[in-house]
């Protein structure tokens, strides 16, 4: 014999229930005043509360630092993570101080130990900039970017700069066992390429070369109407601190956007490896820049060094 399941019990009485709900005048006598802290892009602090009659009341309380991503915004300065390939679960991860502690270990192929062995890396010679626009039309994509990475790959880089780089072609180079094992790359997913083509810049820094540690890159506004921005990696190499940018100025008969651009640049890399000194005591540097200018459009690396570095570039 099954006995029914009992009812459910009565809802509570009204007076049970909280002041603000009971109440049949809508007033909100018994809700506990909430108090919200905002932050505006200036850096302007305010707590927001609501008093017992619903009003909504603010007091200043100070300023803040602004958030990175509004100072950014500002300056037309963009920071990227780099990314390195780490080896134990097969995925390209934020440079991290784990990442590059499994760096440990000799690059014979490079004919010497991997920088990370120790935070002053002995510089196995000049640093060499290769640059390479590598048109972003469909045409026998595959097999001119399998014919890039040959020379690529052998060329033993300090820093390889990439021009009119597609999604199809960053895939394509991300996958390069040379790249996972030797370099660390400015953008694996894309999110840099822009415009109508969605092409952009992209730079590989060499892990046996550069020490990983100083390494910073930074996208940089310019004016243009192309979606055409600077790429600029921050890094020490031995004794000497270097800003290497990467650009792809703007297209057809555009020669006065391109000397704009050209400004542009010049100003960014001389304050990138600027405040790279400065931060490594550095201050009493010499600062020079080196560029090959190019006659019409075109794409390219230009460089500025501090300490025993001088300018590399091509055009």
């Amino acid at each position: 014999h099954h006995h029914p399941p009992p009812p459910p019990p009565p809802p509570p009485p009204l007076s049970t229930l909280p002041a603000a709900v009971a109440e049949p005048d809508g007033s909100r006598k018994g809700i506990l005043e909430t108090a919200t802290r905002v932050r505006r892009r200036d850096g302007s602090v305010f707590i927001e509360e609501k008093d017992d009659s619903g009003a909504m009341r603010q007091e200043f309380i100070g300023h803040e630092e602004k958030p990175q991503y509004v100072r950014e915004q500002e300056s037309g300065v963009s920071s990227l993570q780099p990314k390195m390939f780490d080896r134990a679960n097969g995925t390209w991860k934020r440079v991290s101080r784990d990442l590059i502690e499994n760096e440990r270990k000799p690059y014979a192929a490079e004919g010497m130990h991997s920088e990370n062995q120790g935070k002053h890396a002995q510089v196995p010679g000049p640093l060499k900039v290769v640059t390479y626009n590598v048109w972003f039309d469909p045409r026998n994509q595959a097999a001119r970017a399998d014919a890039i990475f040959r020379i690529l790959e052998q060329s033993h880089a300090t820093v390889i700069a990439l021009q009119e780089v597609t999604n199809a072609f960053l895939m394509r180079l991300r996958d390069q066992p040379w790249v996972r094992e030797r370099y660390v790359l400015s953008d694996t997913t894309g999110t840099t390429l822009r415009g109508s083509f969605a092409y952009g810049v992209c730079m590989l820094v060499s892990k046996t070369h550069v020490q990983l540690h100083t390494l910073s890159l930074h996208i940089h506004a310019l004016p243009t109407q192309m979606n055409r921005s600077l790429l600029v990696a921050n890094f020490s190499y031995g004794s000497s601190v270097w800003a290497v940018g990467t650009v792809h100025l703007e297209s057809l008969d555009n020669v006065e956007l391109r000397q704009q651009q050209l400004r542009v640049a010049f100003g960014a890399l001389v304050r990138s490896v600027g405040d790279a000194a400065q931060r490594q005591a550095r201050c009493n540097a010499d600062v020079k820049t080196g560029f090959t200018p190019e006659q019409s459009s075109g794409a390219g690396a230009i460089g500025a060094g501090a300490g025993a570095g001088a300018g590399a570039g091509a055009g």
